[in-house]
């Protein structure tokens, strides 16, 4: 019977020794996980997500409109131009549209005095941001409109649109410092993009040289834009962006 207790006691000890290192191992595995931090070898959607978001806000700008109509009996028989006293106190530059959206030519003179190449329409849009480069009306024989009699401002309001000059502007910042741009953006994956038109003709494919060795795996996206340009026509293009780790 001692001979059985005895037995009984070395097998209860060998039990506890391999509980007692169970528990110091799984102690030690806890300390691991918790004081290791998680690697994150590979590239997410997240971060893809992320790249779209500051390119493209980084491309975007703001800018100012005011809507006018002319009455109908405001205009002198052959005036090829108007002069609006006053429509807003917007400053910049302006470009100014007809209904059809037709760019047309004209002068921000002061900040309360504008210059409107009229065509046959009544309906015009003056854009105010110092980003554009409107297409210069010479000085001309311009009747003067005032608010109310001859013309009223119907919409005064803010916009903002991705501009072309500034995906140009990217592209060059790529190109010299890619480091700086990156973190300009925020970025902590590695990216490159390329700008198609519709017929998926490259118009800029440059930072395709910059990463020669990508690591896998690459997550890809196309995006259409409407890009406005300094001279307020628009551009459709599609920018195909690239990450990876």
């Amino acid at each position: 019977m001692m001979k059985s207790l005895l037995k009984n006691n070395s097998s209860q000890g060998h039990i506890e020794m391999i509980l007692s290192f169970i528990i110091f191992v799984g102690f030690v595995f806890t300390l691991f996980v918790f004081f290791t931090p998680v690697r994150q070898d590979k590239v997410s959607y997240a971060s893809l997500e992320k790249t779209q978001s500051s390119l493209l806000s980084s491309a975007t700008i703001n800018y100012d409109y005011v809507s006018i109509i002319l009455n109908s009996s405001c205009c002198q028989s052959g005036k090829t131009c108007f002069i609006l006293d006053n429509p807003s106190t917007y400053t910049g530059n302006m470009i100014v549209k007809d209904l059809q959206g037709n760019l047309l030519p004209s002068r921000f003179s002061s900040p309360n005095s504008f210059f409107i190449k009229s065509y046959d329409d009544r309906y015009y849009k003056l854009y105010f941001s110092d980003f554009f480069s409107p297409t210069i009306l010479g000085d001309t024989d311009c009747q003067t409109l005032s608010k109310g009699s001859d013309y009223i401002p119907v919409v005064v309001s803010s916009g903002n649109e991705v501009l072309y000059e500034n995906i140009q502007k990217i592209n060059s910042d790529y190109l010299q410092n890619y480091s700086k741009l990156k973190g300009d953006l925020n970025l902590l994956n590695d990216f490159e993009f390329i700008v198609y038109n519709f017929s998926y003709s490259p118009l800029m494919n440059e930072t395709l040289s910059v990463h020669k060795i990508k690591s896998f795996p690459v997550l890809s996206r196309d995006i259409p834009i409407r890009a406005l340009t300094k001279n307020g026509a628009y551009r459709d293009l599609i920018m195909t962006i690239r990450v990876w780790k």
